[in-house]
């Protein structure tokens, strides 16, 4: 009989409660801010991290999640008697998470050479619930009978036409980390307007910041016509990420 694991990592950002409803297991990330590390969902919840966010004279770096401790995790599989895995990590684009579970499987090989668990490694292209209330519902699918090959492949499916809705409250995070120029700050600012960031997900990612002003964005009105022609076809759900 089949006993399966359901592991991610803390990008998911599944609610505790539906974690542990559905036996899903959530690695954390470690996060330094101002020379202090911070073990995501371990350390402090989100509302206390984002008061540390703004308070900080720096801006926060992520260590990914090492062979060695997916190493460790997946040993406790095999010794919990596990005959499956399904291992959903961080996009494998933004993160070198997915390379290291990869080299973790080598690792477990040396470790365990007689183990049989089956690893099943899915790059979920994207970030945040987008990601994870398929894998709550991949869960409640396999606790009521579901073929694992079925559930796969279904994710699969879902996860190559996902695009992503993000409405900053402010691009002060985004214009220390660099990711955006100090002018288009400014204009958030000055305006006062709400910026929307869209990110098409699967075989490829684009990304669009816009606000109100021409000059952070020369044709807010082909945004605002990708939005909502995505509204209108999304079959599932649209996370909203607060950027503080």
């Amino acid at each position: 009989m089949s006993k399966i694991a359901i592991l991610t990592d803390s990008s998911c950002d599944i609610p505790q409660e539906l974690a542990e409803k559905y036996g899903i297991d959530i690695m954390g990330f470690h996060i330094l801010l101002d020379d202090v590390d911070y073990v995501e969902r371990e350390s402090c919840t989100n509302t206390e991290f984002y008061d540390k966010m703004r308070a900080a004279k720096g801006v926060p770096s992520t260590a990914a999640i090492t062979p060695i401790q997916f190493c460790e995790k997946y040993c406790q599989y095999v010794d919990e008697g596990y005959t499956d895995v399904i291992h959903v990590p961080i996009n494998k684009s933004g993160s070198s998470t997915y390379n290291n579970a990869l080299m973790a499987q080598g690792m477990l090989r040396e470790e365990r050479p007689e183990h049989h668990l089956k690893i099943h490694l899915l790059d979920p292209h994207t970030y945040s619930m987008v990601f994870g209330w398929y894998l709550c519902e991949m869960a409640r699918k396999l606790k009521n009978g579901a073929e694992i090959s079925h559930v796969i492949q279904e994710f699969e499916k879902q996860m190559n036409c996902m695009e992503i809705i993000l409405g900053p409250y402010t691009l002060k995070q985004m214009k220390k980390s660099g990711r955006i120029s100090a002018a288009a700050a400014f204009v958030n600012v000055t305006t006062k307007s709400r910026s929307i960031s869209t990110g098409f997900c699967g075989s490829r990612i684009l990304w669009i910041i816009r606000a109100t002003s021409t000059a952070v964005f020369p044709d807010p009105a082909a945004a605002e016509t990708r939005i909502s022609r995505f509204l209108k076809s999304m079959t599932f759900c649209c996370s909203f990420v607060h950027f503080i």
